[in-house]
């Protein structure tokens, strides 16, 4: 039983990393403080776990453990730090900003399916992608008017958008 916990955790910390970037697009944050913070617990918990990887078949070197751990436990504290700050279930009040968009462009998708406009914008010196629906029309003059909304720790969470010419 033992032997199985750092490959789950490895697993379930991709597989959180991978969500994390969805709840990522939606909030303001330099991209420098989630990915320290990846990398410093990556290297804390391969201090931690080291011993632990030596008792499997296969021994690994310190670079290949700090590798596993970096994805597998920073995944899992990104997405906790994330998912934490953008519970925005409490009442809180909301402000209103108008963006002007700087450039666009669509999310690549397969052949037959719906290709997402994104617009890109710049909120409160945050530099910013946000995705509309299919049917959106972003032109050259648009503007957005995006909600937002504090985070548990600060962080702003975009709560709504659309777009205004």
């Amino acid at each position: 039983m033992k032997q199985l916990i750092l490959p789950l955790v490895m697993i379930t910390g991709t597989a959180l990393g991978v969500i994390q970037f969805t709840i990522l697009q939606k909030t303001l944050i330099h991209w420098a403080i989630p990915t320290s913070i990846w990398i410093v617990t990556g290297i804390i918990s391969s201090l931690f776990t080291h011993k632990l990887w030596k008792k499997y078949p296969h021994n690994m070197g310190f670079k290949l453990n700090l590798f596993l751990n970096t994805i597998g436990f920073g995944g899992i504290a990104i997405f906790t730090l994330l998912a934490l700050n953008s519970n925005i279930f409490f009442e809180k009040e909301n402000r209103v900003v108008e963006a002007q968009i700087i450039d666009y462009g669509e999310q690549p998708s397969r052949k037959r399916g719906c290709k997402n406009p994104v617009a890109h914008v710049v909120v409160d010196g945050y530099y910013t992608q946000l995705i509309f629906p299919c049917d959106a029309i972003i032109t050259p003059s648009s503007y957005t008017e995006i909600t937002l909304a504090k985070g548990l720790f600060g962080f702003e969470v975009v709560v709504s958008q659309s777009l205004k010419k």
